[in-house]
């Protein structure tokens, strides 16, 4: 079934590639017979707000143009409406990883056709929620330990200076600071400890980094990798996932589970789809509904 009715909802600070990719699949959408609205976001949270007021059947489906952190605001709006449009993919940011996940592919021209007339699948998003912030969903991972800090660590200015290079720098600078302290996780009732955690919904990490093989987001639930994190362990463990073998590295586990309660020093930070999502303490859970999302095959 053709989507003929498409609301492109277009962060302008994502990635370097933006205004041309963008203007390209606009190109190819009007061409097939696609009457395309776009909405510009100009403040943090303002995809989720323009995703929300998406009213009845009006669109055939909602296109997050730009990051990762953009497909996490619009299907947070998505999640607040009665039906839900499926969520389609531009991928302008940094990283991608749900781009990837899905294997868009990275011509106008290609992704213009999937946008129109692709197949969907189900995505079972997480949910993380604090003591003082409110609750959002995530697409592809969630992570407290070194990754949270990491991501905490990198300005805005900074990642579009440098792009992944200014995760590099902020790894450095947090591998040489090192102190990692042990978490309590509480995972489906069962007691855990790690000095890193990652929260995998997906299998892919940081781009097209495997981090989790089995993990589906088509699948409510986790593979949670619980990490040690000792300063020889922070530098094997990014050398592992490079590889794509973190998963079967020794002194990392691999636990599945559908709700995560994390304890540990005040201030800690948690991340979620490659954007600080505040401080421990978190619960983090696998949403019984899910969202349907244009994929690449």
């Amino acid at each position: 079934m053709s989507r003929k009715r498409i609301l492109i909802i277009h962060n302008p600070t994502s990635g370097r590639r933006s205004a041309n990719l963008m203007g390209a699949v606009v190109t190819g959408l009007t061409a097939l017979g696609a009457r395309v609205d776009i909405r510009v976001t100009e403040y943090a949270g303002h995809a989720t707000a323009l995703a929300a007021e998406v009213t009845g059947d009006s669109q055939d489906c909602i296109v997050a143009a730009g990051g990762d952190g953009t497909v996490n605001e619009v299907i947070n709006g998505l999640a607040r409406l009665d039906v839900a449009p499926p969520l389609g993919i531009l991928p302008l940011g940094t990283a991608n990883v749900l781009a990837h996940e899905l294997t868009l592919p990275k011509s106008a021209t290609a992704l213009a056709e999937i946008l129109f007339d692709g197949n969907t699948q189900t995505l079972y998003p997480g949910r993380i929620k604090g003591e003082e912030q409110p609750e959002r969903l995530f697409a592809q991972m969630a992570g407290v330990g070194m990754d949270a800090r990491i991501v905490a660590g990198v300005s805005g200015p900074m990642k579009r200076l440098l792009g992944k290079g200014a995760y590099a720098c902020e790894a450095a600078r947090q591998w040489l600071k090192g102190g990692l302290p042990t978490y309590q996780i509480d995972i489906d009732g069962t007691p855990h400890q790690a000095r890193s955690m990652i929260i995998a919904n997906g299998k892919l990490y940081g781009g097209r980094f495997v981090a989790a093989p089995d993990a589906d987001i088509s699948i409510r639930g986790f593979d949670i990798l619980l990490l040690e994190g000792g300063r020889f362990d922070m530098l094997a463990n990014t050398l592992a996932l490079l590889v794509n073998r973190l998963s079967s590295k020794s002194g990392v586990r691999v636990v599945k589970g559908r709700k995560i309660t994390i304890f540990g020093p005040a201030g800690e930070p948690v991340q979620a789809d490659g954007d600080d999502m505040g401080t421990l303490p978190v619960t983090i859970e696998a949403v019984p509904d899910p969202l349907m999302v244009i994929g690449g095959q």
